[in-house]
C-alpha cells in the first residue's frame, strides 16, 4: 500500500497515537482517513498549492505537504497552536501568524480574507457542517475567489445542533450560491455517514 500511495501509513509517535501496532509504529483509524483522503486529492489533479478550512489536529496536511507542495492552514486560532505544534514535530517547515512564511502555514480562520489568498485547491473536512448557516455560505462564497477546485469530505446527516436548527449540507449551500460544478459524488468509505464531492469552482451547475 505504501508504495502504491508514495508515502508512509505509519502515523508519527506524537501525542500518543493509539491503535494497531504494527513493525514499531501505531496505525490509529485517522491515519488511514487521512491517507484515503490524501491518496484521493493526488488522483484528481497536480495540486501544487492547497488550503485546508478547518485542519483539525493536522493529519491530513501531514501526508499531502511533502515535496514542494505548499499547504495552508485556516482554524480557530488555539486549534493553529495544536496543529502548529503537530507539524513541527512532523519534521516539516511550518509557520504561524506574524512568522516568516513557510512552505505550510496554519493561520487563523479571518486569513482567508487576505486578498493574496490564491491556490489551485480547497479543502474540508467535517466542519462545514457543524457551522452556522452564515459562516458555511460565506467560506462557500469564499473558495470560489481563491481556488478553481474544491474537495469536501463532510457528514449529511443534518441533526439538530445547539442553536436550534440543523446541520449544514455542503452540496445544499453550494446549489444555493452557485458558481460551481460537481465533477463526482462518493461515499467516503472510511467514515459511515460520509461522503466526499470534488467540485470545479467559477463556473456554474
Amino acid at each position: 500500500m505504501e508504495a502504491v500511495l508514495s508515502f508512509p501509513l505509519a502515523f508519527p509517535a506524537i501525542g500518543a497515537p493509539f491503535g494497531v501496532a504494527l513493525q514499531g509504529s501505531a496505525f490509529p483509524e485517522q491515519s488511514f482517513m487521512h491517507a484515503y483522503a490524501a491518496w484521493r486529492v493526488d488522483t484528481l489533479g497536480p495540486f501544487r498549492r492547497i488550503a485546508e478550512i478547518g485542519g483539525g489536529f493536522g493529519g491530513l496536511c501531514a501526508y499531502l505537504a511533502g515535496g514542494d507542495r505548499t499547504y495552508t492552514i485556516y482554524d480557530l486560532p488555539y486549534t493553529n497552536l495544536l496543529q502548529g505544534y503537530f507539524l513541527l514535530r512532523c519534521g516539516l517547515p511550518v509557520s504561524l501568524s506574524g512568522e516568516r512564511p513557510e512552505r505550510i502555514q496554519v493561520l487563523p480562520w479571518w486569513m482567508i480574507n487576505d486578498p493574496a489568498a490564491r491556490f489551485d485547491l480547497v479543502i474540508n473536512q467535517d466542519s462545514i457542517p457543524e457551522m452556522s448557516p452564515a459562516t458555511g455560505r460565506a467560506y462557500i462564497d469564499r473558495i470560489k475567489e481563491i481556488a478553481p477546485a474544491f474537495y469536501s469530505v463532510n457528514q449529511e446527516a443534518s441533526a439538530m445542533n445547539l442553536r436550534a436548527d440543523r446541520q449544514l449540507r455542503v452540496p445544499e449551500i453550494i446549489r444555493a450560491a452557485g458558481g460551481y460544478t460537481r465533477r463526482s459524488r462518493n461515499l467516503f468509505w472510511l467514515r459511515d455517514g460520509y461522503v466526499e464531492e470534488f467540485y470545479l469552482c467559477g463556473t456554474t451547475d
